[in-house]
């Protein structure tokens, strides 16, 4: 019945956290766990926006700045 689920799993990259975090000037060290919960700003959620609709994020740097917005 429940034979193989592993493409129901998603997980953010290291690419897109090392990509966003540059872009954004965010923390990003080896012993941050659940990084896009710890950078997760409210203060700079339009410019998140702004940049999630830009078209210059690759598809696992929008799925892990989507996980920072929720």
């Amino acid at each position: 019945m429940f034979e193989n689920l592993d493409h129901l799993y998603r997980f953010p990259t290291r690419a897109a956290i090392d990509a966003l975090a540059i872009r954004f000037n965010l923390p990003n060290t080896k012993n941050m766990q659940d990084w896009e919960y710890e950078v997760a700003d409210a203060n700079r959620i339009d410019e998140f926006l702004v940049a999630y609709d830009s078209g210059e994020l690759r598809e696992d740097e929008k799925f892990t700045l989507m996980a920072m917005l929720v």
